[in-house]
């Protein structure tokens, strides 16, 4: 008899789950950069660390490497697909750099490859993998709500609340995308990179990893035309997802 894992049998509970232990993780962390009054850097690399071994262990758990992403593409033909990630990469570089100091760099260096692992990992590996049997168009919806969910915090950091609010915005519009991504051509990897290149391109060009500075109008009409851009490939993905995978990939 083939034994059917928690997520394929529960895959809401499941889902719900691994949000609430993200949640409870960066809550913990952030308990403990404050008690023990570490630089504010340090909420990030421990929370992430501690959500890269979680979810890695899941992953072994489940023997889920495969399904979730970690392998080549259904065709390498497919891999032209990932254009859009990358654009927020050189819009980020539009103003150049403000991070100079060694040291720095490479913070944001793991930085941003510690949340670009964990985060395609969490989002769009396990969370959409379990939630893919209750049909393609509702895993993506509900793991990019997900994934827009958890930035609504920025909202008590941000200086402009409306900037924080289009900031959940373009997090769900992305995380839609990157989903009709993974589930169009089977791949992870391509995401994993993009992420990486966006963060650590967003964290040298204001110099930290989070800013409360005023935000310009650009950088509102930026967040808005992406939010557009990302909700419509991802839509054109999932209503052409017949032409770009099949089932015996």
């Amino acid at each position: 008899m083939t034994r059917t894992l928690f997520p394929e049998r529960h895959p809401n509970g499941a889902t719900a789950l691994l949000f609430i232990a993200a949640i409870i993780i960066f809550l913990a962390s952030g308990a403990l950069v404050a008690l023990m009054a570490l630089p504010p850097a340090s909420l990030y690399i421990i929370a992430f660390l501690l959500l890269g071994v979680t979810c890695v262990a899941l992953l072994a758990q489940n023997s889920w490497w495969h399904e979730v992403g970690f392998r080549a593409p259904y065709e390498r033909r497919l891999l032209w697909l990932f254009w859009l990630p990358f654009v927020p990469v050189f819009g980020n570089l539009l103003d150049g750099l403000s991070a100079t100091d060694p040291k720095q760099i490479m913070l944001f260096f793991l930085m941003a490859v510690l949340s670009s692992f964990v985060e395609e990992t969490l989002f769009r590996g396990l969370m959409l993998r379990a939630l893919l049997p209750t049909g393609m168009w509702r895993a993506a919806l509900i793991s990019a709500a997900l994934f827009g969910g958890m930035r609504i915090l920025n909202v008590l950091t941000f200086s402009n609340p409306a900037y924080a609010l289009l900031q959940v915005g373009y997090a769900a519009a992305i995380g839609f995308c990157y989903a009709a991504l993974v589930i169009s051509t089977g791949t992870i990897w391509p995401l994993i990179l993009a992420h990486f290149l966006t963060n650590f391109a967003g964290f040298l060009a204001i110099g930290s990893a989070g800013s409360t500075d005023p935000v310009a109008l650009r950088e509102m009409v930026f967040a808005a035309v992406y939010i557009v851009l990302f909700m419509a490939y991802g839509i054109f993905l999932l209503r052409s997802h017949r032409r770009f995978s099949h089932d015996n990939a």
